[in-house]
């Protein structure tokens, strides 16, 4: 006989004794099935508790993750709000004495377009 058949029988075996000791004493057979409910129960409430503060540790490292980007955010916007002021001011200028270049103003688009796209940022952010 397998292992597996040895085992089903025994299984069945210990349903046939605990369905003969119900007729005998319900109270008991009732009592028996309400402890084997009460360890599943608490089974699961252990399991529910494991994965609850999981989920609440996770969430505490998003936060820290959140707030640490929101901070690193504000440090570039200030940093970028900063730089577009002193070009405004005119602290920062363009060399102008390559303009006379063939593809010089070629070259300068990019900056141009960088510069542009810098003030949206800017604009969305704000």
């Amino acid at each position: 006989m397998s292992d597996e058949l040895r085992d089903a029988a025994e299984d069945a075996q210990q349903r046939a004794e605990l369905a003969v000791e119900a007729t005998r004493d319900p109270a008991q057979y009732r009592s028996t099935l309400t402890t084997a409910a009460e360890v599943e129960l608490a089974g699961q409430v252990k399991l529910r508790n494991v994965l609850l503060d999981e989920a609440q540790e996770s969430e505490r490292a998003l936060r820290a993750e959140l707030t640490k980007a929101q901070g690193e955010g504000d440090a570039l916007r200030t940093a970028l709000t900063n730089l577009m002021a002193l070009i405004d001011e005119g602290v920062l200028v363009r060399d102008i004495s390559r303009d006379v270049e063939s593809s010089w103003h070629m070259r300068m688009l990019g900056l141009v377009k960088v510069l542009a796209e810098a003030r949206a940022a800017l604009g969305e952010a704000t």
